[in-house]
């Protein structure tokens, strides 16, 4: 749905754009499409590092060592 939007308003953008140049050029309304797609890796990624910090969370929280804690212990 959010590569979709994009694509169905880059001919509207081309046409305004086209409107308000006064004349035929290539800008960037023809990269809409690719917006769609940045949107839909940064949700990926920012529910996977979501993921990541929770689940490391979870294992500080069940009394797992992290190495920052080993270096405090050896001194």
């Amino acid at each position: 749905m959010i590569i979709i939007i994009p694509m169905l308003f880059t001919p509207m953008a081309i046409d305004y754009a086209t409107v308000v140049r006064g004349y035929n050029a290539y800008g960037g309304e023809y990269l809409l499409p690719l917006l769609g797609v940045l949107i839909v890796f940064l949700i990926e990624t920012a529910i996977d590092i979501n993921k990541s910090l929770k689940e490391k969370g979870d294992e500080e929280d069940a009394g797992g060592i992290s190495t920052n804690d080993r270096r405090h212990k050896s001194r």
